[in-house]
């Protein structure tokens, strides 16, 4: 009894660091942001998020967001023009991810400096030359053929469907707003897992990765996978990338859950209006409606990884 009980404790205290964890990481990012766009620019933030709080039935955020996917996400744009923009989406957010992920990693480039000055200052150019090409094309093939189109994938399968989340549902029912924001998690990363092990298996398979063996290769997806979401290694980039395309719709079903419950809204609206921490910081407002993603997405990724 008293070792299962250490068990869940310890369990617990892995996932708050975890999500800890990745929302330190956003919010590093995002605390001084304000200071990044002109003063009109918080002031449209500001009357956005003001207006969505207090009167969430004529939010022009909400109606932005419903726009946006509407114009350039959805699959009655013609497959061409889908796959470009499902496509763009993905290699942005991938390169958003990728900045953060060598952000948090001190010492990377460091490391990477001193092994090549090393190189040079022994007159040793062809070997720094072969290094370089030996270590870039590695991490281009896993960037590509690994992170790409796992992301793009599941961007294009999310998207495809994402209009029955928005478009045919009863979203002015609390409990299927809740329940539609963490099935859209659950489909992402039950497919993120499915894709990444068949990728792994054939990197084993084509270019020798996991000493050939395709059973190796297929194991090593789901600790991989939990290794990232406490943003461990490389796949974290690729997971989270994943997330970021989620972000619009969790506003959407967000503002449909202050719509539809006044508890919640004045819960909200006591925390964003009377606190001077988020006075006129209009993007704390955002990092915080992201970290609450986030925590969102990590919690039920992690249950998820943990069931498979």
């Amino acid at each position: 009894m008293g070792q299962s009980f250490l068990t869940l404790v310890s369990d617990l205290l892995a996932r708050v660091v975890g999500s800890v964890t990745i929302v330190s990481i956003i919010g590093f990012f995002f605390w001084n942001a304000d200071n990044l766009i002109s003063k009109s620019g918080k002031e449209l933030l500001e009357k956005l998020l003001t207006q969505s709080i207090n009167d969430p039935e004529r939010s022009d955020l909400r109606r932005a967001l419903l726009n946006f996917l509407n114009k350039y996400f959805s699959p009655n744009l013609g497959e061409y023009k889908f796959i470009t923009n499902v496509a763009l989406l993905t290699i942005t957010s991938m390169i958003i991810m990728l900045v953060f992920y060598i952000g948090s990693m001190g010492g990377f480039f460091m490391d990477f400096y001193k092994n090549n000055a090393i190189l040079y200052k022994n007159n040793s150019m062809q070997l720094f030359i072969e290094y370089f090409n030996g270590a870039i094309p590695p991490f281009l093939r896993q960037f590509l053929l690994d992170g790409f189109i796992v992301t793009f994938i599941v961007n294009y399968i999310y998207f495809s469907l994402y209009s029955i989340f928005i478009e045919r549902a009863d979203l002015h029912a609390f409990k299927w707003n809740v329940a539609t924001i963490f099935l859209d998690v659950t489909l992402k990363i039950v497919l993120f897992i499915f894709l990444t092990t068949i990728v792994y298996i054939g990197f084993a398979y084509y270019f020798g990765s996991f000493q050939g063996n395709v059973l190796t290769a297929a194991k090593a997806a789901i600790p991989t996978i939990a290794n990232a979401l406490r943003f461990e290694n490389l796949t974290a980039v690729y997971l989270y990338s994943v997330a970021i395309s989620s972000l619009p719709v969790f506003l959407i079903l967000l503002i449909n859950l202050l719509m539809e419950n006044s508890f919640l809204r004045g819960f909200v609206s006591k925390l964003f209006f009377w606190s001077s921490f988020f006075e006129g910081h209009p993007m704390r407002s955002i990092a915080s409606v992201l970290g609450i993603f986030l925590v969102v997405f990590f919690q039920v990724s992690n249950a998820v990884v943990a069931f498979v």
